[in-house]
């Protein structure tokens, strides 16, 4: 089969397509003829060499497919030959790729497609919609009743939150970097939608907010993203100046994980630092991701009960706010490598 794989990480230019041997489904999984895929960042940060884990050699890209099922391995009970199915989640944890002409995939990772749409807009929305999906109704439980604000409304993400949520009956407003994408973002159903130059912005915002309660000071939310991000700066500078055997020095620093963190707190502190945009060294953010890989199984069920995250920071940081969304400061002052944090300012990121 045709095939798009590296052998080595790097820029663009170390993808290879060439021939690789025709992959035989195991018990439980799927052979399916791909026929559509999609590129997505991670797919970017694993070849890129960001994001280290286990590679095969080679490696195909690959998180997203749509196609049919040309054969299937014992045990498989969902699919049979000639199904269309689309999914994702593939390329990671020891899982092949899906940039190949035909992709082994375990058959929990597939589903249906659904009739008159094509390959190519379900393997577009995989991924995306996924992760829209599961933040909005899964941790969020948004409903009808609900304001829903998009920062980026035309990014895969969040032009699939635009929708979804819009599908959902919630009012929807979004942010945007040009005109042309202000049309795009209304045509998706958004309600409000900002370009992020505008010197307004904030105003236009907190009018259209006031229905629904409103929101907090934009100026005093800037300033506690400020203060989040150098809180969690100086945790990381204290960790570089004295570490520590425990898994944030090693979510900082790479290598081994040491003993001292539960699984939920590393977790906690990596999605802290993602979710802040911290990129103190250029591999923080990988590593980061790294520890979210390295412990699926204790990832799915922190996931499955979010109430699990704030308790965890809570303890690693004497964090006490939800983490959905909106993060809060200490419920007392905390000082960390000579920076003060004064408690209970809340940031929207």
């Amino acid at each position: 089969m045709k095939a798009a794989y590296i052998t080595r990480t790097g820029d663009p230019d170390v993808i290879e397509y060439g021939d690789l041997p025709d992959p035989e489904p195991g018990p439980g999984q799927v052979l399916v003829r791909t026929e559509a895929v999609a590129v997505n960042p991670i797919d970017t940060y694993v070849r890129g060499g960001l994001v280290s884990i286990e590679l095969d050699d080679p490696y195909t890209i690959g998180c997203d497919l749509a196609g049919v099922v040309e054969a299937c391995g014992d045990g498989v009970d969902r699919f049979a030959v000639g199904d269309r199915v689309w999914g994702s989640n593939q390329g990671l944890l020891g899982r092949a790729g899906t940039f190949s002409e035909l992709a082994a995939v375990d058959q929990q990772w597939l589903y249906g497609s659904p009739d008159g749409v094509s390959s190519e807009l379900l393997a577009a929305g995989a991924l995306v919609g996924l992760t829209a999906h599961l933040g909005l109704f899964l941790h969020a439980g948004v409903t009808g009743d609900d304001l829903v604000f998009v920062n980026g409304g035309t990014g895969g993400v969040g032009a699939a939150v635009v929708q979804l949520a819009k599908g959902a009956g919630a009012r929807v407003a979004a942010t945007v970097g040009s005109a042309e994408k202000q049309e795009i973002c209304r045509s998706l159903g958004a309600d409000l939608v900002v370009d992020y130059h505008d010197p307004d912005m904030d105003q236009v915002l907190s009018e259209f907010a006031t229905g629904t309660g409103g929101i907090e000071d934009p100026e005093a939310v800037r300033t506690a993203q400020r203060e989040l991000r150098d809180y969690l700066t100086a945790i990381v500078a204290e960790r570089r100046a004295e570490p520590r055997d425990d898994l944030i020095s090693t979510i900082i620093e790479g290598g081994e994980a040491g003993e001292g963190l539960s699984d939920p707190q590393a977790i906690a502190f990596s999605m802290l630092l993602l979710l802040a945009g911290i990129e103190t060294t250029t591999n923080l953010l990988g590593n980061a991701m790294r520890a979210l890989l390295a412990h699926p199984d204790q990832l799915r069920e922190v996931v499955a009960e979010p109430a699990r995250i704030p308790a965890a920071l809570e303890e690693t940081l004497r964090w006490d706010g939800p983490v959905q969304g909106v993060f809060r400061t200490p419920s007392e002052d905390v000082e960390v490598a000579g920076t003060t944090i004064p408690k209970g300012r809340f940031v929207l990121l």
